[in-house]
């Protein structure tokens, strides 16, 4: 039964993008975190909180979402420094408003020594009981020439993107 519902859900789930890179969002509830979110219904969950589109074994394609407690803002961008390498935090670069949160948007490159250059869009937002970051990190070229997939993905995450109460 539970194998039929999954496939009900597959098949009657929105489909965003296009072409190869057209992808399903189904629900998910990080309880540990707070927040509940969508996620790629076929990329690989790696941890709670990271998922991996792992088209190949080159695909660098991935997906972050985090909740970061009750931060100051100094401290939210020094740990955001730290975990990114980054000498400076990044310059906001706009804003998105989705009904639960309003989000600040950032996108940058940061440099891996496994993977090499790796482009990032981030949007953090402050709720209730703390800061919350998405994160849509993949590989610079392809970020570029499918700019719309990467936004659709990022902007379909931020919208739905709910603390828990």
């Amino acid at each position: 039964m539970l194998w039929l519902a999954l496939m009900l859900t597959a098949c009657s789930a929105p489909r965003y993008g296009s072409g190869d890179g057209a992808f399903v969002l189904t629900t998910y509830t990080n309880v540990e975190m707070g927040y509940r979110t969508v996620v790629p219904l076929r990329w690989q969950q790696i941890d709670s909180t990271q998922w991996m589109r792992a088209a190949d074994e080159r695909d660098l394609t991935g997906l972050i979402q985090l909740s970061l407690g009750s931060l100051t803002r100094a401290e939210l961008e020094a740990i955001g420094k730290q975990q990114l390498d980054l000498e400076e935090f990044p310059a906001q670069e706009g804003g998105y408003e989705s009904d639960h949160l309003t989000w600040e948007l950032y996108e940058f490159e940061i440099f891996d020594d496994d993977v090499g250059q790796m482009r990032v869009k981030m949007g953090i937002a402050q709720g209730a009981d703390g800061w919350y970051a998405v994160l849509v990190i993949g590989d610079p070229r392809e970020v570029r020439k499918t700019a719309g997939y990467y936004n659709t993905l990022f902007k379909h995450v931020l919208y739905n993107f709910e603390p828990l109460e």
